[in-house]
């Protein structure tokens, strides 16, 4: 039990940090309040919009134990799966030139810490992919027995890891802006949301293996 909340730990932190480089509302805001110079607010808008993961995962959670009651919706969502994640990976490759027009300069204001977190919560909160997107890896997870999430500690462990995920990612943004700022920027601009396409993409193409050989 404990190998196997290790292990989906770290594929929850690994699949959260990948799934939330992507240039959406929290990471913008992020960077916008990074590139000012205001590095302390910008972590606690990261740690606010890390947040709604654990929200979002704990209920992908619950309700994929309901449907574990009928296998054939968990199969259902297991194959609607592949296609969904590569018509999103198709997505923010096409998208990727919006990405590089967006303006990231707009002022921010400097906030308070409270308002920072909760700046980061209420954009993460209304991210409509989260609980669809974690339902479709637990659909994945419970493909294999040693991915199966049926003890509080294991649970524990998914939810803290999609959040560890998420914030993780915030807090290097902020580092390497930080530190790189302007050339950094222009290299987000250009790979975000690709290194998230081919993700997707990949994600795909291994569950559509895993379907063909299971």
């Amino acid at each position: 039990m404990i190998l196997s909340a290790i292990i989906i730990f770290l594929l929850s932190v690994i699949i959260s940090f990948l799934g939330s480089v992507q240039l959406g509302p929290v990471n913008i805001t992020v960077i916008r309040t990074a590139i000012q110079k205001n590095y302390r607010s910008a972590i606690f808008i990261g740690l606010g919009g890390a947040l709604p993961e654990l929200l979002y995962s704990a209920i992908a959670l619950k309700g994929t134990e309901f449907l574990e009651k009928f296998p054939i919706i968990i199969n259902m969502m297991f194959l609607v799966c592949i296609p969904i994640f590569m018509l999103v990976g198709i997505y923010l490759i096409y998208n990727n030139k919006k990405i590089n027009s967006t303006n990231f300069d707009k002022t921010i204001e400097p906030k308070t810490l409270i308002k920072s977190v909760f700046l980061g919560f209420s954009i993460g909160l209304i991210n409509p992919m989260l609980l669809p997107f974690w339902m479709l890896v637990l659909s994945t997870y419970h493909q294999y027995e040693l991915m199966l999430i049926p003890h509080y500690i294991t649970s524990i462990s998914f939810v803290l890891g999609t959040a560890f995920g998420a914030f993780l990612l915030q807090y290097l943004l902020v580092q390497l802006l930080k530190k790189f700022n302007d050339k950094f920027e222009n290299t987000l601009r250009k790979y975000a949301n690709l290194v998230t396409a081919w993700m997707f993409i990949l994600l795909s193409i291994f569950q559509l293996i895993s379907y063909l050989y299971k």
